[in-house]
């Protein structure tokens, strides 16, 4: 299977830490999630390998992709140490209530301070991967809504068009996120 979604996922935390810190300035503790992701070099080798080696079912048409939090966050925390200056310090991702919550230091220029995100992921009529953000704050600050909606627009415009450029056999038919576990479900065209 030559489809690799973990550029998919990196890109949309980058895109949406890149769009609030360039919209306020506030100062502020470092965000407490309701619980701590340990970031290991084996989990982030793991997401990894999840894309790549995915568990195909006895015919071979079903494929399901299994993503936890560890892995994830570590994913994401080694992308995000690749840059000499990260946008996102101590990020964190967590799955609960069938929604993805990443939080994080959000330190770029003329900002510095906690942020989250929360949002859904979901699979539209079309088979892609689509990312609606329920609400989003840094230092405490509510970002609007028309806001939200249009990273919300960028994010999947930039998912689609980086699964356009791959020649893939599969098509995404469910995302679900369970007992701190996401699971994609691909089916063979």
């Amino acid at each position: 299977m030559k489809k690799n979604l973990a550029p998919i996922l990196t890109l949309i935390v980058i895109l949406l830490a890149a769009n609030l810190a360039c919209l306020f300035s506030a100062t502020g503790p470092a965000p407490t999630p309701q619980r701590t992701v340990p970031v290991s070099t084996q989990a982030a080798l793991d997401f990894q390998d999840s894309f790549q080696k995915p568990t195909l079912n006895s015919q071979g048409n079903v494929a399901t992709i299994k993503i936890t939090e560890a892995q994830i966050t570590s994913y994401v925390a080694y992308q995000l140490n690749q840059d000499p200056n990260p946008i996102i310090k101590n990020a964190q991702v967590l799955f609960e209530n069938n929604q993805v919550l990443l939080t994080g230091q959000v330190d770029a220029d003329v900002i510095n301070a906690p942020g989250n995100i929360v949002a859904t992921v979901s699979v539209d009529a079309n088979h892609m991967p689509k990312v609606d953000i329920l609400s989003a704050k840094v230092g405490g600050i509510d970002i609007p809504t028309e806001l939200l909606t249009r990273i919300d627009e960028m994010i999947d415009n930039a998912i689609t068009n980086n699964l356009n450029q791959t020649d893939v056999n599969f098509q995404v038919e469910s995302i679900t996120i369970t007992n701190r576990t996401m699971l994609i479900e691909l089916k063979r065209k």
